[in-house]
């Protein structure tokens, strides 16, 4: 599973950067947002043939579909492809997560201060200590349950 497997896609600066792109191009891109954002570091590697086996295309496919996405949204630095404002969402995403575990420690942290784990003995005392009020067979046998539905034993 993906670290973040949610993909944050705001659709209005979507549909206003791709308007112009056909219904095949959309399907590119997307596929291409979503394998860049799955992929560790948010980017992918700049090779042909690891892109076309994840994509499930063809060479010819890559050379009149993808490369041309690529080349219009993607940032390639040689070695590796990535997308601009993806990178900027995982980021924020990394940040807040960490953040958040920050959080969770410190709440986690004083719950333990407050609730050591050797509580000790309770102020009422031990239990050990306690009187049983069970009854005997013998004295259950003496009960008058009738007197007691009739109300005249407590």
């Amino acid at each position: 599973m993906a670290d973040y497997p949610a993909l944050p896609l705001w659709t209005d600066a979507y549909l206003s950067d791709t308007d112009h792109l056909t219904f095949t191009e959309h399907g590119v891109y997307m596929r291409l947002l979503m394998l860049i954002w799955r992929t560790p570091g948010c980017r992918i590697p700049n090779d042909v043939t690891w892109i076309c086996r994840r994509l499930r295309c063809s060479d010819e496919e890559y050379q009149t579909l993808v490369r041309p996405v690529i080349e219009e949204f993607c940032l390639s630095t040689g070695n590796y492809v990535s997308q601009k404002r993806l990178t900027k969402q995982r980021k924020w995403l990394e940040d807040k997560s960490e953040q958040q575990r920050a959080r969770a420690k410190s709440r986690w942290d004083k719950e333990k201060n407050v609730y050591p784990a050797d509580a000790g003995q309770h102020r009422s005392g031990n239990a050990s200590k306690s009187k049983s009020k069970s009854i005997s067979k013998s004295q259950e046998e003496d009960i008058d349950y009738d007197e007691i539905e009739r109300g005249f034993v407590q």
